[in-house]
């Protein structure tokens, strides 16, 4: 069926081009000829104004008919293979969902997003700028019965998840960023632990590095991207849901949280009576 119908086209393609020429070569013969013509003196004898406007028209046929045949050898090709690379991008775009590509966490209206929201997931390596800077927010959406807040942070016990972090990232040494995790579990747990927090909190574990910090409001889905070289800025994706990123992004953090696959366990649910697993700092106070 392909075959039959690039063949099809190459027909048409063929035909058309073919008609092109022979209209073009056509024209081009008549204007040629009118030059040609207003060129006899003794026969244009009286008829001056007549001669002019041949001449001219003949002129104006040359010339439009060279910038046709430019067009068709040259530029229509390279036109159309543009506009059918905006077009594919353009679907492209679409189909992952892409709504924006800032450089900046600045630029991007954290606020909304989080106290619009009923649902929250995070996957950090630990956050703690972010968590900063939207702490009351947090605060702010924990106190809305229906929400519901997950967070996935790497496991500060395993050795290897600390180390390639470590290896990343060259002004912390092991211990340094192990205190920084296991602060962000303090942080996460301290909020829900609030008497105001009336929504759902849960905490987990995962024994692997994340190549890349993920945050889901509700149906909006953002992925930073992790530099191993300090930079003014790095690339947010933000997506929607229906998106193939969208989709992507959940199902990387559902199969990491699930428990199938081993890659994390829960440590944490407010709504348990136990804490699942304390960090250490927890047991000693």
């Amino acid at each position: 069926m392909f075959t039959e119908r690039y063949t099809e086209y190459r027909l048409h393609h063929a035909r058309t081009s073919l008609i092109t020429a022979i209209i073009i070569a056509v024209f081009l013969g008549i204007g040629a000829v009118l030059l040609v013509w207003v060129q006899n003196e003794t026969y244009w004898q009286g008829h001056e104004t007549l001669r002019t406007l041949i001449r001219d028209f003949g002129s104006i046929l040359i010339v439009t008919l060279t910038v046709l045949i430019v067009w068709e050898v040259a530029l229509r090709r390279s036109f159309r293979d543009e506009l059918l690379n905006v077009v594919g991008l353009s679907r492209q775009i679409h189909d992952a969902g892409l709504v924006n590509l800032p450089w900046s966490p600045l630029d991007i209206p954290w606020k909304e997003l989080i106290l619009k929201s009923n649902e929250i997931d995070l996957l950090l390596a630990y956050g703690k700028t972010w968590r900063g800077n939207n702490k009351q927010f947090l605060c702010e959406f924990l106190q809305k019965p229906s929400s519901r807040l997950r967070v996935v942070l790497p496991d500060h016990t395993a050795d290897h998840v600390v180390e390639e972090l470590t290896e990343r990232s060259s002004k912390r040494t092991t211990e340094e960023l192990r205190g920084k995790i296991e602060n962000a579990e303090d942080h996460f747990i301290a909020l829900a632990s609030d008497y105001s927090a009336k929504g759902h909190l849960t905490l987990w574990r995962m024994n692997i590095a994340p190549v890349f910090a993920l945050y889901r409001f509700d149906d909006i889905v953002i992925i930073s991207f992790y530099s191993h070289k300090k930079l003014v800025g790095v690339p947010h994706l933000v997506c929607k849901k229906g998106g193939q990123i969208f989709d992507f992004a959940l199902t990387q953090l559902e199969t990491i949280i699930s428990g199938d696959a081993g890659r994390a366990r829960a440590i944490f649910d407010n709504r348990s009576p136990i804490i699942l697993e304390p960090s250490a700092s927890r047991d000693g106070a």
